[in-house]
């Protein structure tokens, strides 16, 4: 299997899992022309995608996810929830659309031999999920938007290869910033984004010698810092005696594929 980010963050998210033939897109939450040059610049044409998946639908998730599964005739799945639930103008398909899946919150479902499997999250949406995906042996997941981390999320990141973990805030940036009271609480609240500390938390619960790769996603870009993440959570791995490889997903660069096949590297970089 391989995994790359394609934009993580604010204001807009979207990854790639490849392999056993399956190219699955999760998330869609950049303009549809951005969205399509990052799938390229990724070593992919748009109509390469199998299956887009959608965690929930807000905008930064879903902003293209109808017009490009429209355009490049993309199968879609989601809950039911996020199907059917608009954000402002957009909504998460295209009416009439062909080639969409209800996948309830638990379920799984067959991409070529990759199985992908959704779990409930607390963020403040209709019906948002993360997924683990599996391929050839390895196990990789996308948890972001998670609210708070729930016993069942943990039991869903036990096991993994390569996690794709929030790391959303630094609670001192956020509580010292210029965001009004509301959105403040909003954030810090358990339907809204993790902090570094709290994905630290997280780690510590499901870290394991198996765990090869953490990428840390969904900063906020007035909130955080990537260094101020990457920090954290380095000091967590090293508690730990955690070998995993550490990088910090971008909102405004494509990463660098991470191939589960091939052995595990040092950190050369900060930045996924």
């Amino acid at each position: 299997m391989r995994f790359i980010s394609l934009a993580s963050g604010s204001k807009g998210n979207a990854y790639l899992a490849c392999g056993d033939g399956a190219n699955v897109l999760i998330d869609a939450g950049l303009s549809a022309r951005e969205l399509e040059r990052r799938i390229q610049l990724a070593g992919l044409l748009p109509s390469q995608i199998s299956l887009l998946l959608l965690t929930h639908e807000h905008a930064d998730h879903m902003m293209s996810a109808a017009l490009l599964s429209r355009r490049h005739g993309w199968p879609v799945a989601a809950t039911e929830g996020t199907l059917r639930s608009p954000c402002g103008r957009l909504k998460p398909v295209a009416d009439g659309t062909e080639r969409i899946q209800t996948m309830p919150a638990g379920k799984s479902l067959t991409v070529g031999r990759m199985t992908i499997r959704s779990f409930s999250v607390s963020h403040d949406a209709a019906d948002p999920v993360g997924y683990v995906i599996q391929s050839n042996g390895f196990r990789a997941a996308v948890a972001t938007d998670l609210g708070e981390a729930t016993l069942d999320v943990l039991a869903r990141l036990h096991g993994l290869d390569l996690l794709v973990l929030e790391s959303n805030h630094c609670p001192k940036m956020l509580a010292g910033g210029r965001y009004p009271a509301w959105l403040k609480n909003r954030i810090a609240s358990p339907v809204g984004h993790l902090s570094n500390q709290q994905a630290s938390d997280v780690t510590r619960a499901v870290a394991h010698p198996g765990l090869r790769h953490l990428l840390l996603a969904h900063l906020s870009e007035n909130n955080n810092t990537p260094r101020a993440a990457y920090d954290n959570m380095r000091a967590t791995l090293a508690d730990l005696g955690a070998a995993a490889q550490l990088r910090v997903c971008r909102q405004n660069r494509v990463g660098t594929w991470i191939d589960l096949n091939e052995e595990q590297a040092h950190d050369s970089e900060v930045y996924a």
